[in-house]
């Protein structure tokens, strides 16, 4: 069967890896990462492709997304936090330095491409936007809208229809969730590298941990260059001085 496609944008470390094994391991569709465009970059999906598709956009917290892109890009902790949050950010993808993104910061970043794939207008297809934090919380739940509007079948493994056939399992086939976090993947990834990642503890988000890394003084600046319509747009809200939202 031909699986319907669906064209993925978000940037780095905001849940993109997670949200498209969840939909690609449980339902027949192809969330595309590399065709149509690179998913951290502009939508460019009918210049390249020559037509439409169905897009999700992955955003996440933008404070706990700044200490997750900071670890990210200087995982030896080359530039402490606070400066990477006030330096100007570049972001090279695979069309090389020429089409790089550059912003004044990495806030403005988290805005300026979130604004710019909430613009999307699609004609005849959808537009949906997952909050990483409530797809951790809840995979299964969290994609369900998405599920019945494309009309997605499940994925039902060779090895469960043939127990199926003997009795051996129930008819509803274990929905998988990624046990560890998730670092790059190939468009072509196979299963077995899924367990590869690193070890991951959510609690750190719904503790709101995160906000251990600001300081006063930082969370002014950040919320200086946020954008309040779209932080609230997005289900977030804007932290106060003592690094609550």
């Amino acid at each position: 069967m031909t699986e319907p496609q669906i064209k993925q944008f978000g940037l780095h470390r905001s849940g993109t890896n997670f949200l498209r094994v969840i939909l690609q391991e449980n339902y027949h569709v192809a969330v595309l990462s590399q065709e149509g465009g690179w998913k951290h970059g502009p939508y460019e999906v009918p210049q390249r492709l020559g037509r439409e598709l169905d897009c999700v956009i992955c955003v996440k917290n933008p404070y706990a997304w700044l200490v997750s892109l900071h670890k990210y890009r200087h995982p030896e902790k080359d530039m402490p936090f606070p400066d990477f949050v006030r330096s100007p950010i570049q972001i090279v993808g695979p069309d090389g330095p020429d089409r790089a993104i550059d912003k004044p910061n990495p806030v403005r970043l988290w805005v300026e491409m979130n604004e710019h794939w909430l613009s999307v207008k699609l004609e005849s297809h959808r537009l949906f936007v997952f909050a990483y934090e409530k797809v951790l919380a809840a995979p299964r739940e969290s994609i369900q809208e998405l599920v019945t509007a494309l009309k997605l079948e499940r994925r039902v493994p060779l090895t469960h229809r043939l127990k199926t056939v003997v009795g051996a399992v129930a008819e509803e086939p274990e929905f998988f969730v990624p046990p560890r976090q998730l670092g790059a993947l190939h468009d072509n990834y196979k299963k077995k590298y899924l367990a590869a990642g690193t070890t991951f503890d959510p609690g750190q988000y719904t503790r709101q941990e995160f906000f251990k890394e600001f300081t006063p003084d930082l969370l002014k600046f950040v919320n200086e260059n946020l954008e309040s319509n779209l932080v609230t747009r997005l289900g977030y809200t804007l932290a106060n001085a003592s690094g609550k939202e």
